[in-house]
């Protein structure tokens, strides 16, 4: 099975990682949903099954309700997803979460002004952009309403980068710690109060 994390990081918080390496037939095998999966796309079809595996993996209540904004929701608990073409990852809470996967490559860099304050962050890297762009995004997800700036409302300090470590991030004025750490060429970037 894809199941690459499991890990409680408190009392009433997990956090999973499933590499999508799975073919569509074992995880339709795998799936055992009372709903039907009516997905034409064949890789939207793979990442929708394997969210819900891993969500079975991490709790017993596994449908997932969406809010008005688009946010994933539980009845009982807090959830946060984020999903690249190889990995999946979800952090359930009963506390607020937000949790991010992003492949490290050129994309970020290239887009960097659009959602990076460049008097601040200087030198960067695909690697910086790629974890700063991922820490902006765990807080997006935090967040649960939408309609952020990126530059504006959402900051990540300075950082030295490493392979795993954490983050001062703000959103608005608030300040949040965020975790992180690489997972191949990824970062998976999180938030559990």
């Amino acid at each position: 099975m894809g199941l690459l994390i499991k890990r409680q990081l408190k009392k009433g918080t997990t956090l999973g990682v499933w590499e999508n390496k799975e073919s569509l037939e074992l995880l339709m095998l795998l799936y055992s949903g009372k709903k039907e999966v009516n997905i034409a796309n064949k890789h939207r079809k793979k990442e929708w099954l394997a969210t819900r595996l891993l969500l079975k993996e991490l709790s017993s209540e596994c449908e997932i309700l969406y809010n008005n904004y688009g946010a994933p929701q539980l009845l009982k608990k807090n959830i946060s997803i984020a999903h690249t073409q190889k990995f999946i990852a979800i952090i359930i809470s009963d506390y607020s979460v937000g949790v991010d996967i992003e492949k490290i490559d050129e994309r970020a860099l290239n887009v960097a002004p659009k959602f990076i304050n460049l008097n601040i962050h200087k030198n960067l890297t695909n690697e910086s952009a790629t974890l700063i762009w991922s820490a902006k995004e765990c807080l997006f997800k935090l967040h649960q309403k939408g309609n952020l700036n990126y530059i504006k409302d959402l900051s990540v300090t300075p950082f030295e980068l490493k392979e795993k470590g954490t983050l001062s991030t703000y959103l608005h004025k608030n300040k949040y710690k965020l975790n992180y750490e690489k997972i191949y060429n990824h970062y998976l970037v999180y938030f559990c109060k």
